[in-house]
Parts: structure tokens; C-alpha cells; sequence
């Protein structure tokens, strides 16, 4: 007895449309984040530079905000930028 080629050829339509679809909205995903990050009024604010790519600048924007609170000063608040992981504006 031969197998069943419709059967097979539907579930590699299936599969086919499964993954098209997957990869489109990976794609959709991925240029909304850049899209995001290009277009981020959060880019134009003071703050220390990435110096990881994963953990952004979350240790000198701790460090910074640790001296303050250590000072004492709480003369005037100010607006710091901090990259998130990633080093996605947060």
C-alpha cells in the first residue's frame, strides 16, 4: 500500500505557512524596536555612556544616584538617561 502524498503535502503547506508567518512577525517585532529606539525622545537626555552591551549603564547610574543619597544633596532633582538591557532606552 502506497502512503497518502495529500496528507503529506498538506502538512508541509501547513508548516510552510506556520513559519512564514512566525518569521513575519519576528521581522515585525524586530524593525518596531529599532523603529523605537531611532524615534526615542529618551535619546536626547544627559546620562553616562553604555559601557555594557547587556546591562547597559545600570551600575553608574546606581553609583551615581548612591553618591547622592550618601551627600545628602537634594538640592535640585535632575533627569538622567539609563540604558536598560539591551541597551534599550528605559
Amino acid at each position: 500500500m502506497m502512503p497518502d502524498l495529500g496528507l503529506a503535502r498538506l502538512v508541509i503547506q501547513l508548516s510552510w505557512s506556520f513559519g512564514s508567518v512566525f518569521v513575519l512577525y519576528g521581522l515585525y517585532k524586530l524593525v518596531t524596536i529599532v523603529y523605537d529606539e531611532v524615534t526615542s525622545p529618551l535619546r536626547d537626555l544627559p546620562g553616562p555612556p553604555c559601557t555594557s552591551f547587556i546591562f547597559g549603564n545600570f551600575k553608574e547610574v546606581w553609583e551615581s544616584v548612591s553618591s547622592l543619597r550618601l551627600s545628602g544633596t537634594n538640592d535640585r532633582l535632575t533627569t538622567l538617561r539609563k540604558a536598560a538591557l539591551f541597551m534599550r532606552d528605559g
